[in-house]
């Protein structure tokens, strides 16, 4: 069993995450690929270490940091880590069966839990919809999932890796070509998902690069078009802003979305002069 883990200048909560693989039930191997500004791989005991320090420009890219790591996993099932979030013991007892028993599956999710820097529970992790589908999953804003919470079988990355031209929301954009096979979702807690302010989604500089990016996914299943969802006038390539509404994606012309305070221009966030009423 392969586990991916990412790492990038964070080791208060490495040695739990790091144990949380040793304590499964099965044998392991951990690949890490360090994106850190030093390597830290005297702090982590991984079976093979990828040293690739990012450079100065934004997005990250962990998409082409996992396809590295992915190419060299040994395991007949990979998983993925954050270096501050940790798996329940029983995550591969629970899933391997599942693969083992049904070789026409591609991978197997579950659910989990969110914690704090305390490592206390605060509340679940999102749901994937019911009954569990691509659909639901484009559109329902609750039903986001993140890599960490799948197992899946290394050849499926024959087929299909992640895709390099996305910054972020690399692991959305997967997940929906992951659901042209077969997946099976279980509603078991066995992931545990840190919250808190220094994560990456936290980062208001993910903020612009994700936007881009899910403009380029919705537009790919065709929940988005060219066209601002509430009015219909065709979008200029840098003034809009993709919103999450009650009923799911939208795309807007800033004249239908008033109440903004952070626009896109060029790419970057900048705060609108208009006074807010």
């Amino acid at each position: 069993m392969s586990f991916v883990m990412t790492l990038h200048n964070r080791t208060q909560f490495l040695g739990e995450a790091e144990s949380s693989i040793r304590n499964q039930s099965y044998p392991t191997e951990l690949v890490v690929i360090d994106s850190s500004d030093k390597p830290l791989r005297d702090l982590v005991r991984a079976e093979k270490y990828i040293y690739a320090p990012d450079d100065e420009s934004w997005p990250p890219y962990v998409s082409k940091k996992w396809n590295r790591a992915i190419r060299v996993c040994a395991g007949d099932y990979v998983a993925f880590i954050d270096d501050d979030d940790a798996k329940a013991p029983d995550f591969l007892s629970t899933l391997v069966p599942k693969l083992e028993q049904n070789p026409a599956l591609d991978a197997v999710a579950c659910c989990g839990n969110i914690m704090d820097e305390t490592s206390n529970v605060t509340g679940p992790t999102y749901g994937f919809g019911d009954p569990p589908s691509r659909s639901s999953y484009l559109r329902k804003p609750g039903y986001f999932i993140t890599m960490g919470h799948f197992l899946i079988r290394r050849t499926v990355f024959w087929r299909k890796m992640f895709d390099e031209a996305l910054g972020v929301s690399e692991d959305y954009d997967f997940v929906l070509r992951l659901m042209d096979g077969s997946v099976e979702f279980l509603h078991d807690p066995l992931v545990f998902q840190r919250a808190y302010p220094g994560r990456l989604s936290a980062n208001p500089r993910v903020t612009p690069a994700t936007q881009f990016a899910l403009r380029r996914i919705l537009k790919k299943y065709g929940v988005i078009s060219e066209c601002c969802t509430r009015c219909g006038v065709t979008l200029p390539a840098r003034e809009w802003m993709i919103n999450l509404g009650s009923s799911g994606w939208d795309i807007l012309c800033f004249d239908c979305e008033p109440k903004a305070k952070m626009v896109l221009i060029g790419g970057e966030p900048v705060v609108r002069r208009e006074t807010v009423q």
